[in-house]
């Protein structure tokens, strides 16, 4: 397939990024509301209303060029790699409308690599519904770039992005937003000098992670850290100053082209909800509840399909020993073959409820919640609130939910994650929970309410969570490595510094 022009999407996770992939290549790429589901570029084409062919690449969900994970820094190396002949010939940015402020600290750092960019304005119902008008033209002017204003779960402003797309410019055209050269002059130019590069965004980000960076010789490496030292560069101090920087530019242009009605300030229902979900009380309780409940519902909503399955099996060794003759072979397809089938297909029920209730407990957003919500109470045994999803996707497997833990920051919160997840009880201990549990506890309720036998199967999972705990413990103080916080907004957090403040919009 001759592809014509090739488009990166970017932007924060959550904001519509892979709908829009989805949407304009015709593919159905997982979408989930929790940091980290695309942890790879997919890619796939698209064709434009001039007749090419656009190649899509959908970049994972950051919210800084500065990567906190090894997916994470897949953006910048996409992007700045020339080597191999990837970088795109344009990028879409994917803004949330209704959160622009947290957004535009990436759009400015894509801007300042100096590829052609358009921006994808995402979620404008939301923004309108939210009472926050945005004057789209004096925002595209001040940006330099065109802004065209989309609602990818809608599918509505999707033809014009893509002519917006076939008619973009080949040359950037977008509006400097900081001075780069100014935050630390003497190794960029050195950079730029030495190593061949001409954007000076891209020699300070070289400067910043050279070490991570594949494409980049150890020999490169090497003559990077020395500039490091011969310039007394702290790369720590350099992101605080451009961060500072962006913001103000951040602030001036929402400013001027962001408004807010009176009534916008009313708190909203999701976050009344949140409050609720997320108390440091009623959100635990909650929270273990709704893990009681699915337990409870292993047991009761399957016994009608366990049974139905039972039966048919009954029925076809029934079958089968009438028409067979008796002999080893009718030995084998009776008592092994189907008595074998039997023993682990009536077990799908269950394992089909638990999968469904997890997944729901995804697709409606509860799980990003107990994420926050358990991040303290994970940290004090070595983990933080991003193990709680492979935790409990342990439940069902530990393979996709060891994979899972790539998306965790800190080496050592993986690593420690990583070793307790199969201490949880995942699904292939499911049938043997069950018949020990059929053989031992009594069928009967307790108080009225609780089928003991659906108790005990609780009391097996809440002790390989125990274990889990204690374990992760454990690993807390023979694992040793720099601890990082999980939970801030994208932006470096600097001891006695100010950005500049006029009448802010939080948005």
């Amino acid at each position: 397939m001759k592809t014509n022009i090739r488009v990166a999407l970017v932007g924060n996770p959550n904001t519509g990024k892979s709908t829009l992939f989805n949407i304009l290549t015709g593919l159905n790429q997982k979408i989930g509301n929790f940091p980290g589901v695309t942890v790879d570029k997919k890619t796939g084409f698209c064709t434009l209303p001039d007749g090419r062919m656009a190649e899509i690449i959908d970049l994972p969900g950051t919210y800084s060029i500065y990567p906190k994970s090894k997916d994470e820094s897949i953006v910048f190396s996409v992007l700045a790699d020339k080597s191999k002949g990837m970088v795109p010939d344009l990028v879409v940015v994917i803004l949330d409308a209704s959160n622009l402020k947290r957004n535009l600290l990436l759009y400015t750092q894509v801007a300042d690599l100096k590829i052609p960019v358009v921006v994808a304005l995402n979620m404008v119902d939301v923004s309108d519904k939210a009472g926050i008008k945005i004057n789209i033209d004096l925002f595209a002017q001040k940006l330099g770039v065109p802004v065209v204003p989309i609602s990818a779960r809608k599918n509505t402003g999707i033809d014009k992005l893509k002519s917006t797309i076939a008619f973009a410019n080949s040359v950037p055209l977008q509006q400097d937003t900081i001075d780069i050269e100014s935050i630390a002059p003497g190794i960029i130019a050195q950079i730029k000098g030495e190593m061949q590069v001409e954007n000076p965004y891209i020699a300070l980000q070289l400067a910043h992670q050279h070490e991570t960076l594949s494409y980049l010789s150890a020999a490169e490496s090497d003559r990077i850290e020395q500039l490091e030292q011969e310039h007394s560069f702290h790369s720590q101090k350099a992101q605080a100053t451009e961060t500072i920087a962006r913001y103000n530019f951040i602030n001036d242009l929402l400013y001027d082209t962001v408004k807010k009605a009176e009534t916008a300030h009313d708190e909203t229902i999701s976050n009344k909800i949140d409050k609720i979900l997320t108390h440091k009380v009623f959100g635990f309780v909650i929270f273990f509840a709704i893990l009681l409940f699915i337990f409870q519902a292993i047991f009761s909503w399957s016994e009608y399909p366990m049974s139905l399955i039972e039966n048919l099996f009954i029925w076809l060794q029934a079958g089968a020993a009438k028409i067979l003759p008796a002999g080893p072979l009718s030995s084998l397809i009776i008592d092994g073959v189907l008595a074998g089938l039997s023993g682990v297909l009536v077990f799908i029920p269950q394992i089909a409820i638990l999968f469904a209730l997890i997944s729901i407990l995804e697709d409606t957003g509860y799980m990003s919640r107990v994420t926050f919500m358990m991040d303290k109470v994970m940290r004090k045994v070595g983990l933080n609130g991003k193990s709680v999803v492979p935790l409990i996707g342990g439940f069902a497997c530990a393979v996709p939910s060891i994979m899972s833990t790539r998306t965790i920051e800190n080496w050592k919160d993986r690593m420690i994650t990583i070793m307790v997840t199969p201490l949880v009880a995942c699904s292939a201990r499911l049938p043997v929970y069950t018949l020990l549990i059929s053989l031992v506890v009594p069928n009967r309720n307790v108080w009225w309410l609780f089928n003991m036998k659906g108790l005990a199967l609780t009391a097996m999972y809440v002790l390989s969570i125990f274990s889990a705990v204690i374990v992760a413990f454990v690993m807390k103080f023979i694992l040793k490595s720099p601890r990082t916080r999980l939970f801030y907004y994208g932006t470096a957090r600097v001891p006695h510094a100010k950005v500049e403040k006029r009448d802010l919009y939080d948005v």
